[in-house]
């Protein structure tokens, strides 16, 4: 409500006020009268702003905590994905060369061990990550804001040089075996 709004209801309320004190006998106005009629006026803005924050706040609440969820449970799948890929590009390689050697197939075994490293070290950058990520939940119980956002930070910087090391160890199995 206004200001002028609430000035006009007010000074319309004296003048009812006003009316009505010679009926009951009375020259002037009542002021316990008029206590009590300002007290059943409509709330102000500021207190319908505070009442409308208390219905809010908790969905609010509520809302941010299940996307800080959804954000932690997208992190863990990612790294799950990520130790998948690695971990199991590593084993078909492994299942693919004892495949040619059982075979009697030459295979260039440096080509072929610098792949492998390759999805180790991947592998090896998930459980990196993993624990940064572990230190970015730690810190942030904790109040450590700017550590759990550098922690963070290395989490999924690690995490990426994992997908990164997949790519790389993809390229170097496919040039090993082919050229």
């Amino acid at each position: 409500m206004a200001k002028d709004d609430r000035v006009a209801l007010l000074l319309r309320g004296l003048a009812e006020l006003k009316a009505i004190a010679p009926e009951q006998g009375r020259a002037q106005l009542d002021v316990d009268a008029l206590e009590k009629w300002i007290a059943s006026l409509p709330a102000t803005d500021d207190s319908r702003a505070f009442e409308e924050w208390k219905t809010k706040a908790p969905l609010e609440y509520a809302g941010r905590l299940e996307a800080y969820k959804a954000t932690l449970e997208a992190g863990q799948t990612g790294l799950k994905t990520l130790l998948v890929m690695n971990g199991g590009a590593a084993l078909a390689l492994l299942a693919f060369l004892g495949n040619l050697v059982t075979k009697g197939t030459f295979v260039r075994v440096d080509a072929v061990g610098a792949a492998m490293l390759t999805f180790v070290a991947g592998v090896g950058f998930v459980g990196i990550s993993s624990a940064a990520r572990y230190f970015t939940q730690a810190y942030g119980a904790s109040g450590h804001k700017t550590a759990a956002i550098w922690s963070n930070g290395v989490a999924v910087g690690i995490g990426i040089l994992s997908l990164v090391a997949f790519f790389v160890g993809g390229w170097l199995s496919y040039s090993a075996l082919v050229g």
